[in-house]
């Protein structure tokens, strides 16, 4: 799991603050649906947009895999192989979620 969110690094961003560390996987998991959404049913610019949003959250979160699938994404948002590459790492950073 550790290899899917760095937890040093999540810790680092909330303070060591567990409380904090839950209130934002939280956060993260309820806006990725979202945000999945929005990159199936866009091309272009949009979902380059939101690729660079979705790099940020997950960078946040310590999901460096996902933020790098997010932006190769983001170079390349019409690549069908780099929207698969997000949801696959998308749906590995969600399971780690749940599991801490």
């Amino acid at each position: 799991m550790d290899h899917v969110i760095n937890i040093a690094e999540l810790d680092e961003q909330t303070f060591g603050d567990s409380d904090l560390r839950r209130e934002v996987l939280d956060l993260f998991a309820a806006q990725a649906p979202v945000l999945l959404q929005t990159l199936a049913a866009s091309s272009g610019e949009v979902r380059s947009q939101t690729a660079h949003r979705l790099k940020g959250s997950a960078l946040a979160i310590g999901a460096a895999q996902l933020a790098s699938c997010a932006d190769a994404l983001e170079r390349e948002p019409d690549a069908s192989s780099k929207l698969l590459a997000v949801e696959t790492a998308m749906a590995d950073v969600l399971v780690a979620i749940r599991s801490l």
